[in-house]
């Protein structure tokens, strides 16, 4: 009966998946589906029809056919827990998690020692952030199989969400000791080191990365920034420039190339590498700021402006980016422009404490002065630690001619920082109250 060739069939579907990066033709998949749904409408009560018929589907990425046809499975065989799986695996991959996790639970309740069902019910409560139920699920599968490194290596990932990086090593090294092969758990393995600041170790592991798979360009990137925190930039660099070799177009390569020739000072390559970090990856958000960091440093303020703009054009409510736009107007002489953008950074980091001083300095150069107050006062109130911020306010009252508020701020700014007794001296600001006998007796 064409019913018993149905597994064999399967087989044959799973065989063209395998090949097809040899580029099997596509209609083969398509004859296989062809031949389930005749299957199915010849026999429209069989389960396993139905079944064989939404895994095709989901081989061929057709998700919503699958949960069909996974669903008219268990509900012809209520206790077919392999599609309940199945059905959860559909559901998952269309980022619908709580129905994956529905259906996993049941084919657990179906078939309780239920490796593969546990195994996935512990990664969608990961990409859920429900962590501590994702490790109780593999380490449930686990128990079932404890010589599956797949599932130690995802425990591991869970308990390095979780900020456990200890016992992540822990779950990577038991992947690799079962299958020493394993390069997932090295690379794993190296990103926990790293942020353990174990750097020697991490560099071990990914070494082993590369020995197993020489032209692993993220394991290279990841070498280098290993290296970069070791202060190492030169072989930092090597290891940019190998995933840059491997992978011509990798942008987060150029971006760390160009933050590791920025830490030597050596401006010219760090340009070019950011710029081929945003040709490859126009929204790379940090490389726009980077790059634009250094034409403010160049004095290029034109070009840093430009580049600012396109980051917050990327990443709409980034206070930073708005009071880096604030600054450079502020440095183009665009006072009005200045204060917007100023205002747009405390509008999303109220407590800025940069942005509300930017805004206060802008309005006192517009005359505005009761609303610089307003803005200096916002800061204080923040962080009444910033000398600055308090010599700007005693600067504005003087501007005022209210004399006793002036020397208020002024005391207090020459309490945190002296050497704004000799700053006032030579102040304009400071004209309406130098004869002042306070301000006198402050500057002593």
């Amino acid at each position: 009966m064409f019913l018993k060739a149905l597994p064999i069939l399967f087989c044959v579907l799973i065989s063209i998946l395998v090949l097809a990066e040899d580029k099997v033709p596509i209609n083969q998949l398509d004859q296989a589906i062809a031949s389930f749904k005749k299957e199915v409408d010849d026999n429209p009560a069989d389960a396993e029809a139905h079944y064989y018929l939404g895994s095709a589907y989901f081989s061929q990425g057709r998700l919503k056919q699958a949960v069909i046809a996974y669903q008219k499975a268990v509900s012809l065989q209520p206790e077919y827990a392999k599609a309940y799986n199945n059905l959860g695996l559909a559901y998952a991959k269309q980022g619908l998690l709580q129905e994956g996790t529905a259906a996993y639970q049941k084919a657990i309740t179906i078939k309780p020692d239920f490796f593969q069902a546990y195994f996935n019910l512990g990664k969608v409560y990961r990409d859920g952030k429900q962590l501590e139920k994702a490790v109780s699920s593999f380490q449930k599968a686990i128990d079932i199989n404890p010589s599956d490194y797949e599932v130690y290596n995802n425990l591991g990932v869970a308990y390095g969400q979780q900020g456990r990086l200890d016992q992540a090593i822990e779950a990577y090294l038991k992947a690799a000791t079962i299958n020493p092969d394993y390069t997932a758990a090295y690379f794993n393995m190296g990103l926990a080191y790293y942020h353990l600041e174990k750097h020697e170790e991490a560099i071990s592991s990914y070494q082993k990365v590369l020995v197993l798979t020489p032209k692993d360009n993220k394991t290279y990137n990841n070498l280098g920034l290993v290296y970069h925190d070791q202060k190492n930039l030169d072989k930092a660099i090597i290891a940019y420039q190998q995933a840059i070799t491997i992978n011509p177009s990798y942008a987060t390569a150029y971006n760390n190339l160009g933050t590791t020739y920025l830490k030597k000072e050596q401006l010219d390559p760090a340009i070019t590498a950011y710029k081929q970090a945003i040709t490859f990856n126009p929204n790379y958000k940090t490389a726009h700021i980077s790059l634009g960091d250094i034409y403010d440093r160049q004095g290029k303020q034109v070009k840093a402006l430009n580049l600012y703009k396109a980051a917050s054009e990327i990443a709409t409510n980034d206070a930073g980016i708005h009071f880096k736009l604030g600054m450079t107007y502020t440095k183009l002489g665009k006072p009005n422009q200045a204060a917007s953008a100023y205002q747009k950074a405390i509008d999303l980091a109220p407590q800025s404490v940069a942005a509300h001083y930017g805004l206060g300095v802008v309005l006192m150069k517009q005359g505005k002065l009761d609303q610089a107050i307003s803005a200096l006062t916002q800061a204080v109130n923040i962080n009444p630690s910033l000398a600055m911020v308090h010599y700007n306010l005693a600067c504005i009252y003087s501007l005022k001619k209210e004399t006793n508020q002036a020397m208020f701020f002024f005391q207090k700014a020459i309490t945190l920082d002296p050497d704004y007794k000799d700053h006032s001296k030579n102040d304009t600001d400071f004209n309406n109250v130098r004869h002042s006998s306070i301000y006198q007796e402050l500057i002593k």
